[in-house]
């Protein structure tokens, strides 16, 4: 009988640590509670009796491996959670950066916009001066004023 009960709790045991578990639903810990419900046992079926020494050990030893599992995820969960917090961090940044660039280039435009206008104003001017006088004229003639404008874009 005692053998049979030992090898019912060996089979829980090992479908507990292969997270193959039948009668245990959910997250579990690996205990001689649960090892003795996977087996349909009642929590009793492990006595202290020296027979069951063995396999009280083995729940422990898979006990521990759990823990230590569940410890190494928890690390690895809290860099993954120290990491996204630093790549949240940066992309705040990031827009930031970017709306200040938007705004910078926005205000570049609109101060070039205004030097084309003022530079077509003054054109304008400069043609009309040498319309209406020719002394005018010819200081701009003599500066080479049209050969400028036209290495200038105009």
């Amino acid at each position: 009988m005692s053998e049979d009960v030992i090898a019912d709790l060996s089979a829980a045991l090992m479908r507990l640590k292969q997270n193959a578990a039948i009668n245990v639903k959910g997250k579990f810990k690996i205990n001689l509670s649960t090892v003795c419900k996977e087996a349909g046992r009642h929590r009793s079926a492990i006595k202290k009796h020296p027979k069951f020494d063995r396999l009280r050990e083995e729940i422990r030893a898979a006990t521990e491996v759990q823990e230590r599992e569940r410890d190494e995820l928890k690390k690895v969960r809290a860099q993954f959670s120290e990491r996204l917090e630093s790549l949240k961090a940066d992309n705040a940044n990031l827009e930031q950066w970017l709306e200040d660039a938007g705004q910078t280039i926005f205000r570049l435009h609109f101060q070039l916009k205004t030097l084309e206008d003022d530079r077509e104003y003054i054109l304008a001017r400069v043609a009309d001066a040498r319309k209406t006088s020719r002394a005018t004229n010819k200081v701009f003639e003599m500066m080479n004023f049209d050969e400028l404008i036209a290495r200038g874009g105009a």
